[in-house]
Parts: structure tokens; sequence; C-alpha cells
């Protein structure tokens, strides 16, 4: 094989690898887009189930206040 073959080998290769980079990557930013919708609706029900709780205002707006206070259920 000769160094023009060779170099043309070696490139086809480099083209196949940035293809499956790329789908990796991409891959990689759905999952990552994902895992944070899922946090976002996670963080959103976790504080709608204690923010009903707290008199005068959302939970977290009331922390460290002696205006708040939690009811008992």
């Amino acid at each position: 094989m000769n160094e023009e073959e060779r170099i043309i080998e070696l490139e086809a290769a480099l083209k196949a690898s940035e293809a499956e980079v790329d789908k990796w990557r991409t891959g990689a930013e759905i999952y990552e887009a994902q895992v944070g919708d899922l946090q976002g609706e996670y963080r959103t029900q976790k504080l709608s189930s204690i923010a009903p709780k707290v008199v005068g205002g959302s939970l977290p707006a009331r922390i460290g206040r002696r205006d708040a206070f939690i009811i008992p259920n």
C-alpha cells in the first residue's frame, strides 16, 4: 500500500469516527435534556406538595422568617 492509499484510508476512518462521535454527542444531548426535564418536573411536584402547607406564601419565600409556619396535617 502506498502513501496516498494509506492517507485515503485514514481519511475515511476519520470521517467514520467523526460520524460516530456526532451520533453519541447527539444522544448525550438528548439524554441530558430529558434528565433536566425530569428533574424540573420532580422539583415542581415536590414543591407543590409542600407549598400548600405553608401559610403566607410559598415555602422558599418564607423559610427562616417568623411568619412562616407549617400547618400540621
